[in-house]
């Protein structure tokens, strides 16, 4: 049987459930990575509440130990009231999408995008419209321990 090499450490999935933006600083969650891990890919999905405004999401990683941001990429599609985003998040991708029927948001991130223990990925809306906005995402990375 031959013997499977991981690139980028070992295959991990990272879910959130569906919960509010919360706050102006947006929703944070934790990876409780105890070792660094690679990002390699993730979507993640945002509802807009009925609340009337223009949305712009950014999605950053941030090293909890030394509170840095690590990377941060912003949408170049505004949201708007009472519409659901499905941001893609992945290395080489080109700024892109619509909202529509299908909204597809493309957010580029740096390739094998290494994070340090203990680091957490923050989603908020740039203009701060609704913290009532709700996030649901997926992340995908490998550890590298």
């Amino acid at each position: 049987m031959p013997t499977i090499i991981y690139p980028f450490g070992t295959p991990t999935e990272i879910t959130f459930p569906a919960a509010a933006l919360g706050t102006a600083s947006g929703r944070i969650v934790p990876f409780n990575n105890a070792a660094p891990i690679i990002i390699t890919s993730g979507t993640v999905s945002i509802t807009a509440s009925a609340t009337v405004g223009n949305r712009i999401i950014t999605v950053q990683f941030v090293d909890t130990v030394t509170s840095k941001t690590v990377a941060r990429v912003a949408s170049s599609v505004t949201q708007t009231a009472g519409t659901t985003g499905f941001y893609t998040m992945g290395a080489g991708l080109t700024p892109s999408g619509s909202l529509g029927v299908l909204s597809t948001i493309l957010l580029p991130i740096p390739f094998a995008l290494t994070l340090p223990a203990f680091s957490q990925i923050q989603i908020f809306d740039s203009a701060n419209i609704d913290v009532a906005d709700t996030s649901v995402g997926t992340i995908f990375a490998g550890y590298l321990a």
